[in-house]
């Protein structure tokens, strides 16, 4: 096992991770079997998207470097049209929307929080919710919907790392296609990073001293 002082980040895309990657600015260490990044304080890996992809590269975090705290940063679906995108949210409680086993509920779980956000509900998914009544059946269960979150809590809880949740809005019911989301991702990111790189990053590694 490698050993760095490091706060762990995950995130599902490239795209959503380009401007950490170029701006912080982290080197590339490895590009298989995920594309992870560093320099001496932040180790950031590229998952892809999915549950599955997130469990199995958060846990490759994890074991393979002395992370003690992570954060999951990136892109969610506001489940109604009450919002615009752009605005961030620390998440307070991830649901998983499909059980672990059939005839079981679905399950929720808390994240740690960072203080000076708004908080939000976090619902991940199987599947992609883009459709108004797909969106409307689960509004009940939280305010943003992605397909991460809640396997990268399970695993950062199951081998006792911190774990905090922080989600930029990339769309709403109002986006109906990919290329729409795409586009608003494209357009939202280099806002987001300015974000973490001013309130989010330096409260999470002053935390992790």
């Amino acid at each position: 096992m490698d050993s760095y002082p490091a706060l762990g980040i995950v995130m599902a895309t490239h795209m959503e991770a380009k401007p950490f990657i170029n701006e912080i600015p982290l080197q590339p260490i490895l590009t298989k079997p995920f594309r992870v990044y560093k320099n001496d304080r932040i180790i950031l890996i590229v998952t892809g998207i999915g549950k599955k992809a997130a469990e199995m590269g958060t846990r490759e975090l994890i074991q393979r470097y002395t992370i003690t705290t992570a954060v999951n940063l990136g892109a969610a679906g506001w489940i109604t049209d009450t919002t615009e995108p752009g605005g961030v949210y620390a998440i307070d409680r991830v649901t998983d929307l499909e059980p672990v086993a059939p005839g079981t509920a679905s399950r929720y779980e808390t994240a740690d929080i960072l203080d000076g956000f708004p908080t939000a509900r976090l619902i991940t998914a199987d599947r992609p919710l883009m459709d108004k009544n797909d969106r409307d059946m689960v509004r009940h269960r939280g305010e943003l919907v992605d397909m991460e979150g809640a396997s990268f809590l399970r695993v950062c809880r199951q081998h006792g790392v911190r774990a905090y949740i922080i989600k930029f809005v990339s769309d709403t019911p109002a986006h109906r296609t990919p290329n729409e989301i795409l586009l608003n991702i494209r357009m939202l990111r280099n806002a987001f990073y300015r974000t973490a790189s001013e309130k989010i990053l330096p409260l999470l590694l002053k935390g992790n001293n």
